[in-house]
C-alpha cells in the first residue's frame, strides 16, 4: 500500500529515557507509560518511544543520542542526598544511574558508544508492539540509498507499507559527547593553547572519537547544549524555574574555543573518503554563530537549526542586546508578546541564511520554545481548564507552530527568496523527550496527525488574508504542510545523506 501521508521528525530523543531508566533487559525500546499532564519539571511518560510513532505514523526519526551532562546532576545549594532526590524526581532515573554521571569516572564518550549500542541492539528485528500482536521494525540506516530500500519508497517519496518499519537517522546533541572523560577534566586545560600538550592530546582523542561518530554513520551534530562544554559559548536556555535549580554557566556573549575550532573542523572534514557531519546551529550562542557563518570553511554546506522556533528580531545582533545572563533573559522573556524573544531562537537574519545555504529549520513542540509570554498565557487564558482536548483547544493550540511558519515565509519572501521555494527549509523538529514542556494538545508523536490536520486548517482559512498565501488553491497548501510534516526531510536527505 502506498503511503506519503507519514511523518519524519527533524529532533527526536527516543532513546533518553529507555536506555537512562535501564530498560534494556525488560523492555528495550519499547518503553511507554500513559501520558499525565504535568506543568512542572519532566513528564513522567513518555513522549516519543517505538509504539507511539508506530501509531502517530512517524516512520523517519532523526534520533538524538546525548550522553546527560553532569549540569544536570546537581542541584544548586543542596546537600548530596536532598539533590539526589530532586534529580530523581525531575528525571525519574534510578539512583544508580544519577550517581555513575555524578563520579568522577564518568565518560561522555563512553555513554554515547552505550546509547549507540542499546539503540542498535534491536534494530531490524520484529518487534511486538502492541496488546494485539502487532510488529514493527526499525533501523539505523546508513545513508539515503539505504533509508529508501528499507522503507521502500519510491522517488516521489510514497512508502511502500507491506509491513510497518522506521528509519533511524543518527544524530548527537552537544559536542561535549566526544570528550574522552567529563567537562570536569577540562578545566585545566588551555583550551585557547593548541601548543600546549594536554591541549594537543585532548584534541586527538576528540578526533578519534569524531572518527568513530563518523563510522557509525551519524549525520548531524548539536555543537552546543545547555551547560558549557569548553569548545564554545552556548546561549541560555534554562526557564526560570529551571534556573533555580540547576546552574547553568551564563556564557551567551563567548564565541568558538581554539580547541572548539579544531574540533569544529574535524566534524565538517571530508578527507579519508568520509562523509562530514552537519553542523546544527541550535543552542550556540549566537557569537559563536555569527562567526560560523562568516568562516570560508562553512561557505556552501547546509546547516540545521533542528528544534528551535523565532524570536520575532530582524537581526542576529539586536537579539543578543539584553540576553547576557539568565535575570536578563527572563526580565526579556517576560515582554514578549507572539515569539520567545530569546537568543536560542533565530532573528530574521538568520531565517534567510539557513534557507540561502539549503539548510532546515526544524520547529520545536516546546510551548516555551515556540510562544512569547503574551501568547502563551493568550491562549491557556482563552481555553480555561485544560484537561480534556477538543478540536477547538486543538486548533488554538496549532496555532503558534502555524504562524511561525507564516513567520519564516514572509521572512525569506521579503528578502528576495522565489515564492515557490519558501517553504522549503521548514520542518518539525519536537524535541520530544529532550526534558521538554509539549505544547498541551500535542504531547507525543502520536498527535502528529492531528497537528497535520490543525495546519491545515490554519492555511485554509488564512488564504485570503495572509499575503503569502494568497492565490494558492487546494492543492497547493497541502503540498506545503506535506513538504513541512515530511518531503523537506526527505528532499534534505537525498541531497546530503550520500
Amino acid at each position: 500500500m502506498k503511503n506519503n501521508n507519514f511523518y519524519v521528525d527533524l529532533h527526536s530523543h527516543i532513546t533518553l529515557f529507555p536506555y537512562n531508566l535501564g530498560k534494556e533487559n525488560k523492555d528495550g525500546m519499547l518503553y511507554s507509560k500513559n501520558p499525565l499532564i504535568r506543568e512542572d519539571l519532566a513528564p513522567n511518560y513518555t513522549q516519543t518511544d517505538i509504539p507511539k510513532m508506530v501509531h502517530g505514523g512517524v516512520r523517519i526519526v532523526f534520533a538524538a543520542l546525548y550522553p546527560i551532562e553532569k549540569g544536570f546532576m546537581r542541584i544548586r545549594g543542596s546537600e548530596k542526598e536532598i539533590a539526589d532526590d530532586v534529580i530523581h524526581l525531575m528525571t525519574n532515573f534510578p539512583d544508580e544511574r544519577i550517581k555513575e554521571i555524578q563520579s568522577d569516572s564518568h565518560s561522555y564518550f563512553h555513554d554515547l558508544e552505550l546509547e549507540y549500542n542499546f539503540l542498535s541492539k534491536q534494530q531490524d528485528t520484529d518487534l511486538i508492539i502492541n496488546n494485539h500482536g502487532d510488529s514493527c521494525r526499525y533501523k539505523i540506516v546508513s545513508d539515503f540509498a539505504d533509508l529508501k530500500d528499507f522503507l521502500n519508497l519510491d522517488n516521489a517519496y510514497a512508502i511502500n507499507e507491506s509491513e510497518t518499519r522506521i528509519a533511524i537517522v543518527l544524530t548527537i546533541e552537544g559536542a561535549h559527547a566526544f570528550l574522552p572523560n567529563s567537562t570536569e577534566e577540562i578545566r585545566d586545560i588551555n583550551v585557547e593553547d593548541l601548543r600546549d600538550e594536554k591541549t594537543i592530546s585532548l584534541l586527538n582523542s576528540i578526533k578519534q572519537n569524531i572518527a568513530w561518530a563518523k563510522s557509525k554513520k551519524i549525520f548531524a551534530v548539536t555543537f552546543d547544549h545547555h551547560f558549557y562544554n569548553y569548545l564554545s559559548g552556548q546561549s541560555i536556555s534554562f526557564t526560570k524555574m529551571i534556573d533555580t535549580l540547576l546552574q547553568q554557566e551564563e556564557k551567551s556573549r563567548n564565541g568558538f574555543t581554539a580547541l572548539g575550532v579544531e574540533v569544529l573542523k574535524e566534524l565538517m572534514s571530508s578527507e579519508n573518503g568520509q562523509r562530514p557531519i552537519i553542523i546544527d546551529v541550535k543552542h550556540l550562542s549566537v557569537i559563536a554563530r555569527k562567526w560560523f557563518y562568516e568562516q570560508g570553511f562553512t561557505q556552501g554546506i547546509p546547516v540545521i537549526a533542528s528544534h528551535t522556533a523565532v524570536n520575532g528580531y530582524k537581526t542576529m545582533n539586536e537579539s543578543i542586546e539584553e540576553n547576557e545572563t539568565h535575570n536578563d533573559a527572563q526580565s526579556k522573556y517576560d515582554r514578549s508578546i507572539d515569539y520567545n524573544n530569546w537568543d536560542l531562537n533565530l532573528s530574521d537574519e538568520e531565517i534567510v541564511i539557513i534557507a540561502r545555504r539549503k539548510g532546515l529549520i526544524g520547529i520545536s513542540v516546546d510551548q516555551r520554545v515556540v510562544m512569547g509570554k503574551k501568547r502563551l498565557d493568550d491562549i491557556k487564558g482563552s481555553i480555561g481548564l485544560d484537561l480534556f482536548p477538543t478540536k477547538v483547544k486543538d486548533k488554538k493550540w496549532s496555532y503558534p507552530i502555524f504562524d511561525t511558519i507564516i513567520h519564516i515565509a514572509t521572512v525569506l519572501l521579503a528578502n528576495e527568496c522565489k515564492q515557490e521555494e519558501i517553504w522549503d527549509n521548514i520542518a518539525i523538529g519536537s524535541d520530544f523527550d529532550g526534558l521538554i514542556n509539549p505544547i498541551n494538545a500535542y504531547r507525543t508523536v502520536e498527535e502528529y496527525p492531528k497537528l497535520q490536520e490543525n495546519l491545515l486548517l490554519w492555511f485554509n482559512e488564512s488564504r485570503t488574508t495572509i499575503p503569502v498565501l494568497k492565490g494558492l488553491n487546494d492543492e497547493q497548501l497541502n503540498e506545503i504542510v506535506l513538504k513541512i510534516m515530511n518531503k523537506n526531510c526527505l528532499h534534505f536527505l537525498e541531497q546530503h545523506f550520500i
